[in-house]
């Protein structure tokens, strides 16, 4: 009798050990599932979080550059605009002093003829 004693004692231990097991598992796996959950959030988050702040990043950098392009094409301009501008008065008061010399030509010639 005394070793079913200690055999049923034993299996009672057991059996207490496999009760708390199969109650302890489950949370033991749902906080492993919980926390793989929340890792795999933060990792995604930070995998989203980093391309959009490169997206960002890259956007400003390009409107800084656009701005540096548009002020030097905007200065391109207005120099061109200023040597146009001296360009068409030149030519301007060649065209006059062309047209006075013709005149003065033909009315030159009107008189000999």
């Amino acid at each position: 009798m005394i070793p079913s004693t200690e055999s049923t004692s034993s299996w009672d231990s057991c059996g207490i050990m496999v009760e708390f097991i199969a109650l302890m598992l489950p949370s033991i796996f749902m906080s492993d599932w919980k926390l793989f959950v929340i890792v795999a959030a933060i990792g995604l988050g930070v995998f989203y979080l980093r391309h959009y702040v490169g997206a960002k990043a890259k956007n400003l950098a390009e409107k800084e550059d656009l701005k540096d392009l548009t002020r030097i094409v905007e200065r391109v301009r207005s120099q061109f605009e200023r040597a146009n501008l001296v360009h068409r008065v030149q030519f301007e008061a060649e065209f006059r002093v062309c047209q006075d010399l013709w005149r003065d030509a033909h009315s030159t010639f009107r008189e000999f003829v």
